[in-house]
């Protein structure tokens, strides 16, 4: 039987990984977990979790689905379809403008790490160039 695995990403906390996975029969039941667990990740304070989702992915880690809480959130239900369709909306992007702001994150932490192993070289070679021979 397929292992599926799941990742909670909330703005509010790191991902939550489900590092074991469990054992379905399809993609389907999968789903059908999934979005019970994000409807219990959820409960009670659905508006502060809309922007929050679930990835599931196989036993090789490669994406299946996610789900987006907004899009199962039940205290919308009494919403006229295009205003639930604007929160999730509204949701969506505030999580593709979080993703965007990580990898923006990770990126300046390597843009900074190269210039320190840029700076600390060219203080050897400037040392080299003084002195003609290597530092100790």
């Amino acid at each position: 039987m397929p292992v599926y695995h799941f990742i909670w990403n909330s703005s509010e906390t790191p991902p939550i990984i489900d590092r074991d996975g469990q054992e379905f029969p399809d993609d389907k039941a999968a789903y059908a977990h999934a979005t019970e667990v994000a409807r219990e990740l959820m409960r009670n304070r659905e508006a502060k979790c809309r922007s929050s989702r679930l990835q599931v992915r196989d036993q090789n880690l490669m994406p299946c689905f996610e789900i987006l809480f907004a899009s199962i959130d039940e205290t919308l239900a009494h919403l006229p379809t295009p205003c639930r369709n604007q929160i999730e909306r509204a949701a969506r992007a505030e999580v593709l403008l979080n993703d965007t702001l990580e990898e923006v994150t990770l990126t300046l932490t390597d843009v900074n790490k190269t210039l320190s192993a840029v700076k600390e070289t060219l203080v050897t070679a400037d040392a080299i160039l003084a002195t003609g021979r290597m530092p100790a």
